[in-house]
């Protein structure tokens, strides 16, 4: 049998060692509690977190068009127009963007000529009005590729695409005086002449001058 101080001395190591098996349990217990909170916390945190829009591939930037201020738009004596082309090849992107500021001038001479054309024969009688507008129709061809040829180019601009293309953007201006002209000299040639048709180049070429200086874009 023990006696009364072992015993007591037993009970008390028992005591001890129960009581620090308890805290590091309590302490494990803790640290594992406190992990949870603080992962619960920032679940938490990231389900409400508000997308960040400022990445580039986010908010993208709408870019301004090349050539797109006053100065490059027509006025009542120049016709302006820009033109771009996207090709792998830097030489083809410049061509078709030429191409592109081409064909818009030719629209604007053919829509101007075409509205001119019908005002003139609305105001003079014409007795063979599909030979006029024949007549008509052949001196804006020859004149839209001679104001073709005669373009002034106001400014370039060249892009490389993400995808290694390039793009190529080119403004340019012609003189609406300048078309009436050619127009009017095309009307005096001798095709005119020998269709045997009554046109005025001069009434002609004021009129259409008239009818560009309307035309603004």
């Amino acid at each position: 049998m023990y006696s009364i101080a072992t015993t007591r001395l037993l009970l008390l190591t028992l005591i001890t060692i129960n009581h620090k098996k308890y805290q590091k349990i309590t302490n494990m217990k803790k640290t594992a509690f406190l992990s949870l909170l603080i992962s619960a916390i920032l679940i938490s945190a990231c389900g409400v977190q508000k997308v960040n829009y400022t990445k580039q591939e986010e908010l993208e930037k709408i870019k301004k068009e090349p050539f797109s201020d006053k100065q490059y738009k027509s006025d009542k004596e120049f016709f302006r127009a820009s033109g771009s082309g996207l090709s792998p090849n830097l030489s083809m992107a410049k061509k078709m963007a030429l191409t592109d500021v081409q064909r818009k001038i030719t629209e604007y001479i053919q829509v101007n000529v075409q509205t001119t054309t019908n005002e003139y024969m609305t105001n003079k009688t014409i007795d063979t009005e599909s030979a006029f507008a024949s007549t008509i129709m052949t001196a804006t061809q020859t004149s839209a590729k001679e104001v073709l040829s005669n373009i002034t180019v106001k400014g370039e601009e060249l892009y490389v695409k993400g995808d290694k293309r390039y793009e190529a953007w080119i403004v340019v201006e012609v003189s609406k005086k300048g078309i009436a002209d050619r127009i009017a000299k095309g009307l005096s040639s001798s095709s005119s002449k020998v269709l045997k048709i009554d046109i005025d180049p001069e009434k002609f070429r004021q009129m259409l001058e008239q009818e560009m200086s309307k035309l603004d874009n």
